[in-house]
């Protein structure tokens, strides 16, 4: 869950509020116990409970060691990120006891390890609201708090986004009316300007809005048909991902986004090579990117199921 910052970036100091002057350019950040000097910006609440008069100081700064959770310092954290952002660098924990140990080094040395992880803030995850590979997505997310968008238009039902919670606009319906016949054109040689299905017209919405597109589902052959219907006289006129997914691919395709394939089949990851025209095989699970459209079938295999949770963890790392 690395992200590329660390000492050299941000700088965190600590200080006497006794005597400590803080630098101009540093933002002075409270973590003793008591009301909060005035050199100081922000009050952190994070004093340590066990005092040295009870416990001595070696002991102390134990017990607060083993007090200290991730969850108590996630609100500096992002406070840090903040501040960095609008271009500070330089911080100082301040306190009462530098130069002797203090509760501050543990601080310290947390707040780096977690300025370390992704902050999965910035991720988004662009979907839709079926059942299968898109609420297998969504659940993943829900597991690692990262924002989901499972665009819907039309009225949401059993067989169209029962689990949408994203409604697209006025504007990308009509556009994505256009694109999803692009698609259709490219998958089977449709002939008209738009197309009214809303199931395969939100899916523009997926496409639009990421930054890449992960998709699971199957492979057809060229000359297979397009629905399973007897009357319908509809083949594909390529090998290419089928189904409603197959779409979505087509219109990433055609806007030259990259595009992540798991055929559940095979069981393997590949990635569309623009300068071939087809799909390579990977030798390895892809990495999630900031904006990324999860997609796929709705009958999801056990292998699927297992490649979705392989993105997450290769991206973020392990939940245990």
């Amino acid at each position: 869950m690395s992200r590329d910052v660390n000492e050299t970036e941000i700088r965190i100091a600590l200080g006497n509020a006794n005597w400590t002057k803080p630098e101009p350019n540093q933002y002075v950040i409270y973590i003793g116990r008591g009301h909060m000097p005035d050199c100081c910006h922000y009050n952190s609440n994070l004093g340590n409970p066990f005092t040295v008069e009870q416990f001595g100081r070696i002991k102390c700064i134990k017990l607060f060691d083993t007090y200290l959770e991730d969850e108590m310092l996630q609100d500096l954290v992002n406070l840090i990120r903040t501040k960095h952002k609008e271009g500070i660098n330089e911080f100082m924990l301040m306190c009462w006891c530098v130069p002797h140990e203090c509760h501050g080094s543990i601080i310290r040395k947390r707040l780096f390890e977690l300025l370390k992880q992704e902050d999965l803030s910035e991720y988004c995850l662009h979907s839709g609201g079926a059942y299968g590979a898109d609420s297998e997505f969504g659940h993943w997310c829900s597991q690692y708090n990262i924002e989901q968008k499972h665009y819907y238009c039309g009225e949401k039902s059993q067989y169209n986004a029962p689990n949408g919670n994203y409604p697209i606009s006025h504007e990308d319906y009509l556009e994505g009316s256009m694109k999803v016949a692009e698609a259709a054109n490219y998958l089977w040689n449709y002939s008209h300007k738009t197309m009214k299905d809303v199931r395969l017209i939100r899916n523009w919405a997926q496409v639009k809005y990421c930054d890449a597109v992960f998709a699971i589902g199957n492979l057809v052959e060229e000359g297979e048909p397009v629905t399973k219907s007897l009357t319908d006289n509809r083949r594909y006129t390529r090998e290419f991902v089928g189904g409603g997914t197959g779409y979505a691919v087509a219109m990433a395709l055609l806007a030259k986004k990259p595009i992540y394939f798991y055929e559940q089949n095979f069981k393997v990851w590949t990635v569309f090579n623009y300068e071939k025209n087809e799909f390579d095989v990977c030798k390895y699970t892809p990495k999630l990117t900031k904006n990324f459209a999860g997609i796929g079938n709705r009958v999801l295999t056990d292998a699927g199921k297992e490649a979705i949770h392989n993105l997450f963890t290769t991206t973020f790392g392990d939940l245990s």
